[in-house]
């Protein structure tokens, strides 16, 4: 991750101390200039000897600064992807919480339901007697009313898995580090080697044009302090192209896609299954059982009538129909549960 010449500093800013570097070379090539002056072969060489020294000690700040400056964007990247399959997988877990507490509260209000009917089985041809209307609910059927809402709530998200395919919405150049190098850091990078290059080459035919024993120290000392103000430009671009604002809105509107995209694939994907098992399926299951429980309620008067065959007595304390179907209707559902995420639900997790 760079070598570490932008962090510390003794609270040194951290473009003045990315800086540091370049000044350092700055001030060698200042006094090689004092010696090149006085040879003419160093003195043609200097403008190159600059050239390559600035540029060498401006890659690495820049080089620092760019890789501290985008590491955050990926770690962001990285656990958005982690914290799509944790939501997703929180909202599946939730919507299977809801059938396993309707099925419970079903189990806990047919309970009591099976005793009376067990004994109204058993005196069914007296309780024909005093009402020949009355006919014995079979529990059977609701009973395996909540078979297949599980595996069909799993079956919806598992088809997430081919829907969502996070990458697409990745800023290419966000796909990895090494893309975001080859393809910004080294490209920015070059475009300044060049105009090193260019200056180098002038400052070379300046003093070819001249004689270089003519040079004199003003002269090295500017071709240096050029190739500086160059390396430094370099250095603060860096940081502006670099600075949160800029990185926030490229991952912003990734957040944004991939939120988007995640709810309407949930959407897609649940929303049929949740109207099938919360809406339909529940919804037909409490119908049922209204229907078992208007049955049960014609049977108490007639059950206190008869004498149960081998001395059987109706169980005490049994909740009575009306009050059995209160507690069904509190607990079992008949309508998508609204705090379950659908479409919009997730983004209040970005």
């Amino acid at each position: 991750r760079g070598s570490g010449t932008e962090g510390g500093g003794g609270g040194m800013p951290p473009f003045l101390n990315a800086l540091k570097l370049p000044t350092a070379a700055l001030v060698s090539l200042l006094t090689f200039g004092v010696v090149a002056i006085h040879s003419s072969g160093l003195t043609l060489s200097f403008p190159f000897v600059a050239c390559v020294i600035i540029v060498g000690a401006s890659f690495v700040p820049t080089r620092d600064r760019f890789l501290k400056a985008v590491d955050p964007a990926f770690e962001m990247i990285d656990g958005t992807k982690g914290k799509v399959d944790d939501k997703v997988k929180g909202c599946e877990d939730m919507a299977k919480g809801y059938v396993n507490d309707a099925e419970g509260a079903f189990n806990d209000a047919i309970s009591p339901m099976k005793s009376k009917l067990d004994l109204a089985t058993k005196a069914e041809a007296m309780l024909k007697r005093i009402d020949p209307s009355i006919d014995i609910p079979d529990l059977s059927d609701i009973e395996r009313g909540f078979d297949g809402f599980e595996d069909q709530i799993t079956n919806a998200f598992a088809s997430l898995g081919g829907m969502l395919n996070i990458d697409q919405f990745i800023p290419y150049l966000f796909t990895s580090r090494f893309v975001m190098q080859l393809f910004v850091l080294y490209p920015f990078v070059l475009i300044f080697l060049i105009l090193q290059i260019v200056v180098t080459l002038v400052a070379t035919l300046f003093l070819f044009a001249g004689s270089a024993t003519k040079a004199n120290e003003w002269e090295l000392i500017s071709f240096a302090l050029i190739t500086y103000i160059i390396a430094a430009t370099q250095v603060g671009l860096t940081f502006l192209l670099t600075s949160p604002a800029v990185i926030a809105r490229q991952i912003n509107g990734f957040l944004k896609k991939v939120t988007g995209k995640v709810n309407t694939s949930l959407d897609q994907a649940t929303g049929p299954i949740f109207v099938t098992v919360f809406k339909d399926g529940f919804g037909g299951i409490r119908d049922q059982m209204l229907a078992i429980m208007s049955k049960i309620q014609k049977l108490e008067a007639p059950l206190a009538k008869v004498k149960l065959p081998g001395g059987l007595k109706l169980p005490a304390g049994l909740p009575g129909a009306a009050k059995i179907t209160q507690n069904l209707q509190d607990k079992i559902p008949t309508k998508i549960p609204d705090n379950l995420p659908g479409v919009g639900g997730l983004k209040k997790f970005f």
